[in-house]
């Protein structure tokens, strides 16, 4: 499925070429980033985005740059390249605030807030993800609210505050559930099966992990899947 999309992509970026259509180039360009970004083809994603970034400049396109840039900025940030990433979603954010782009910005300001808790800066990790939290409560965007939810429940668990971490899981669930978002609800549910650990609630942090082992499943993400059965395992060890 995923050759026939990147076939079809490829296809359409020769199509755009002959048109001389700087703008078609670029989109298609930004949709394989994503298709590279899937398949964890991470060095093929990087060069695809850094290519629709030049066109999209090219066509003066200030949103698509931005996404451009949310894009590389989510890259570098798997790859642990912090600083990368963090220049990438500042300068994302600038465009998307010049777009008047604002689930774009809110966005950018949620990947600002995990980046800010990948180095354990948690007040400002905190204060993102409320900012990010409110931007997305103004575009109605559910998805957006679940997973600035469920990073601030990390915040919380970070700080020992198990009781504001719990409430913010449980909502995040909630909002994953009414967006209809799979994975979102297995990560949710993962969260709170290691909250329950933490709090030695060990039959509830079995019911979680077992929910989100389940959900993990039903997409077929075994790294995911792996990581859950060793929290059971650790859990069968506690018992």
């Amino acid at each position: 499925q995923l050759e026939d999309a990147e076939k079809s992509f490829q296809d359409a970026l020769e199509l755009h070429k002959q048109a001389q259509s700087v703008l078609g180039q670029a989109n298609n360009l930004w949709n394989l980033g994503k298709l590279y970004m899937r398949q964890d083809q991470l060095k093929e994603a990087e060069k695809s985005f850094q290519d629709a970034l030049e066109l999209h400049k090219q066509a003066q396109a200030v949103r698509g740059q931005a996404n451009d840039l949310q894009n590389l900025g989510e890259l570098y940030m798997r790859q642990g390249q912090l600083e990368k990433a963090e220049k990438s979603f500042q300068d994302a954010l600038e465009l998307h605030k010049q777009a008047q782009d604002v689930l774009g910005q809110a966005n950018d300001i949620l990947n600002l807030g995990r980046l800010y808790m990948g180095r354990f800066q948690l007040e400002e990790a905190e204060k993102s993800l409320h900012h990010a939290l409110e931007l997305h409560k103004q575009t109605q965007n559910v998805l957006g609210q679940g997973n600035d939810l469920r990073n601030l429940g990390v915040v919380y668990m970070y700080r020992n505050q198990g009781e504001e971490a719990e409430e913010s899981f449980q909502n995040a669930l909630e909002l994953h559930k009414q967006a209809q978002d799979v994975l979102g609800q297995a990560y949710d549910h993962q969260s709170l099966g290691t909250l329950y650990m933490y709090s030695n609630q060990n039959d509830q942090a079995e019911i979680s992990l077992n929910a989100a082992l389940a959900l993990f499943k039903q997409i077929n993400r075994q790294t995911d899947e792996a990581s859950v059965l060793e929290l059971l395992s650790q859990l069968g060890m506690q018992t």
